[in-house]
């Protein structure tokens, strides 16, 4: 039997042409550009292969070739896998230039940050600093004050200007009065400061304010009291409009003449007016009111403490007649003249 035995030969010269080239790609690759692309050469083991039994070296050569599965890489074929690398922006120098500008953005807006930061320290402090002054109320002289109202009356008359006292006096719907008394006091005493004026300002705008109150808290009150003898007048004329049925000794006609004034749009109006006093309360009759109107209403009002509860009984108590109050006698139906006195 004849033996064929190889040569042995080193790995670069057992490499194929492709393969050394693989080699010298990779090579200037790592020293050139990033655009340019490498190749990875996985190279041939050393190994020295023996034919299968029974098979020559030719022929189990051609065995694994026809084996080969299309795509995968032969054990004897030296195969390059090439990996391209492409730059996330343009070339390598392009990504670079972007990276340091996007640097030098950053650091712009770090000094400009500090600078917020220092300005807003420097106003805090200044705040602070005129806290502390204003805690000492300034010294605003007599000249002043009387320039800051005759300015305010003068903005009123000639320019019908006005303050809205539910705001401060430096809100925007207040601040064209507001400046317009500041210019006139400044031109009458230019050398005053400004802090004094504004004072002084601010002071007269509080005192208006105030009395605005003063003068919606007296509306207040006056239509709470008005509302209460409103209230006191349509229950007496309630309570003594049922009473009526419970005289058994009026007759009919007499009840009836009652019954009829008392229905009238205005019969409110005509029950006497109660005044609140510490004790109770003082009843005024009418100066208009006839002796038998009057007759007729203390015998209703007798009636209904003889019949109303305790609590009721109590408060009516403590009502007692006071002096008449002149009124204008009410404009009324002839077939209600009896109402009325003949004077």
């Amino acid at each position: 039997m004849i033996s064929i035995r190889s040569p042995r030969k080193s790995v670069r010269e057992a490499a194929s042409p492709t393969a050394n080239a693989s080699f010298q790609e990779l090579s200037s690759s790592e020293s050139g550009d990033t655009e340019d692309s490498f190749h990875l050469q996985r190279p041939h083991s050393t190994k020295k292969k023996t034919p299968e039994d029974g098979q020559t070296p030719k022929a189990s050569q051609k065995s694994k070739e026809k084996n080969k599965t299309p795509g995968t890489f032969s054990r004897n074929q030296p195969a390059s896998v090439s990996a391209v690398r492409t730059p996330i922006n343009g070339s390598g120098s392009v990504l670079k230039t972007q990276i340091q500008q996007i640097l030098a953005n950053q650091n712009e807006i770090i000094q400009q940050l500090n600078t917020v930061k220092k300005d807003v320290k420097e106003i805090k402090g200044e705040m602070e600093k005129r806290k502390l002054e204003t805690n000492e109320p300034i010294q605003v002289p007599n000249r002043i004050r009387s320039a800051v109202k005759d300015a305010f009356l003068n903005g009123q008359q000639s320019n019908n200007l006005s303050w809205n006292c539910s705001k401060r006096f430096m809100d925007e719907e207040n601040l064209e009065l507001t400046d317009f008394i500041k210019k006139s006091v400044q031109g009458i005493a230019p050398e005053e400061k400004i802090e004094v004026i504004n004072a002084a300002i601010k002071r007269y705008f509080t005192s208006q304010k105030e009395a605005e109150n003063r003068q919606k808290k007296n509306k207040t009150e006056i239509h709470k009291k008005r509302q209460a003898t409103y209230e006191r007048k349509k229950e007496k004329l309630k309570r003594r409009k049922v009473m009526i049925e419970k005289k058994s000794g009026w007759s009919k006609e007499k009840k009836t003449k009652v019954h009829q004034f008392l229905q009238l749009p205005e019969a409110h109006k005509y029950m006497s007016s109660d005044e609140e006093v510490d004790n109770g309360f003082l009843s005024h009759p009418y100066s208009w009111e006839s002796e038998d109107w009057r007759k007729i209403k203390d015998s209703l009002d007798k009636k209904f403490l003889e019949t109303c509860p305790p609590r009721s009984k109590r408060l009516l108590a403590k009502r007692t007649r006071g002096s008449v109050k002149n009124q204008e006698p009410p404009n009324v139906d002839p077939t209600h003249s009896w109402v009325l006195n003949e004077d």
